[in-house]
C-alpha cells in the first residue's frame, strides 16, 4: 500500500513538474485590418487573458512602427496582465543586417523603452532569427536582457497570412476555416505535451502566439486549450528551462505545419 501512495506521489509531482505553460505574444502594437481595428482586437485579447486569469504573459512589443502616445495606450490597455519584451525596433531579419545595425535595433527600443518607464527583461529576435552574433549577445548581456525562445508556434501567423491575401473572405467560411485551424492545434499541441512528459524534453512549453486577427478571432479556445493539457501557468520569475529539441519533436513541428497547409490550400479554393 505505502509503494503504491508513493507512486502516486511521485507520479503527481512529474505531471506537474512538466506540466506549466507561458503565453508569449508578438508584434504588439498590431496595426488596423479589415477584419480588425487595433484597438478592437486589442480589447478581445485583454479579455481573454483576462478571462483565462492569466498573469505572466509576456507581450514582445516593436517600437518603430507606431509614436511614443500609441504605445503608451498599448500598455494601458494591457494593464498589469503582461510584462513587456523586446522585439526590436522595426521588425528587420536580423539575418539580412550587419552586426551594428542589429544592436541598433534593439538598443532604439531599449532607449524608447526608457522613456515609458519599462526596463525588458527579455528579448526575442523577429520571425524568430537568431544571428547568434557575439556582439548582440554582449549587448544583451551588458543590458540584462536574456534571449526567450519559444518550444510551441501556434502558427497563427501563418494563417494571418493567408488572411491578409483574402481581405473579403465570405465569415461563414472564414469561420469554417478558423475553426479547423484550433482543432489541429488541439491535435498537435497535445501530442507535443505528449512528447515532452514521455522524453523529459521540455520542462515549460513557451508558446508563440500573435497580436494578429487569427488571435483576436480565436484566442480564448487556443487558451482554453493550453490549460486543458498544461493545467499551470509558469511564473516569470521561475526558471526557465528550455532543452534541445529532438527528432520526434522536430518531426511533429513540421507535421503541424503540413496540415494547416492543407487547411489553407482548401479554403483558397473556396475563397
Amino acid at each position: 500500500m505505502k509503494k503504491i501512495s508513493l507512486f502516486i506521489i511521485l507520479f503527481v509531482l512529474v505531471v506537474d513538474c512538466w506540466a506549466n505553460y507561458l503565453v508569449t505574444i508578438d508584434d504588439s502594437p498590431a496595426m488596423t485590418t479589415s477584419f480588425h481595428t487595433s484597438d478592437q482586437r486589442r480589447k478581445k485579447i485583454v479579455g481573454y487573458l483576462t478571462e483565462h486569469k492569466l498573469k505572466n504573459t509576456i507581450l514582445f512589443m516593436i517600437t518603430g512602427y507606431t509614436d511614443l502616445f500609441y504605445l503608451k495606450k498599448t500598455l494601458n490597455d494591457y494593464g498589469e496582465l503582461v510584462e513587456v519584451g523586446n522585439h526590436s525596433h522595426s521588425h528587420k531579419n536580423f539575418s539580412t543586417l550587419s552586426s551594428k545595425e542589429q544592436v541598433s535595433e534593439i538598443n532604439k527600443s531599449q532607449k524608447i523603452f526608457k522613456q515609458l518607464n519599462l526596463n525588458p527583461r527579455y528579448f526575442r529576435f523577429p520571425m524568430l532569427h537568431d544571428t547568434d552574433d557575439k556582439n548582440v549577445n554582449k549587448y544583451l548581456k551588458d543590458n540584462n536582457l536574456k534571449k526567450l525562445d519559444i518550444t510551441f508556434d501556434s502558427l497563427d501567423w501563418f494563417v494571418q497570412e493567408f488572411l491578409q491575401k483574402n481581405p473579403n473572405m465570405d465569415k461563414k467560411i472564414l469561420n469554417k476555416l478558423l475553426n479547423d485551424y484550433v482543432n489541429v492545434f488541439d491535435t498537435y499541441y497535445s501530442k507535443a505535451i505528449s512528447i515532452s512528459n514521455s522524453s523529459g524534453l521540455i520542462q515549460s512549453q513557451i508558446i508563440l502566439f500573435h497580436e494578429n486577427d487569427v488571435f483576436g478571432f480565436v484566442g480564448d479556445r487556443l487558451l482554453s486549450i493550453l490549460k486543458k493539457y498544461s493545467k499551470v501557468e509558469l511564473a516569470i520569475n521561475q526558471k526557465i528551462d528550455l532543452r534541445q529539441s529532438n527528432r520526434r519533436m522536430d518531426k511533429l513541428k513540421a507535421l503541424f505545419r503540413i496540415e494547416v497547409e492543407k487547411i489553407l490550400n482548401k479554403y483558397e479554393k473556396k475563397s
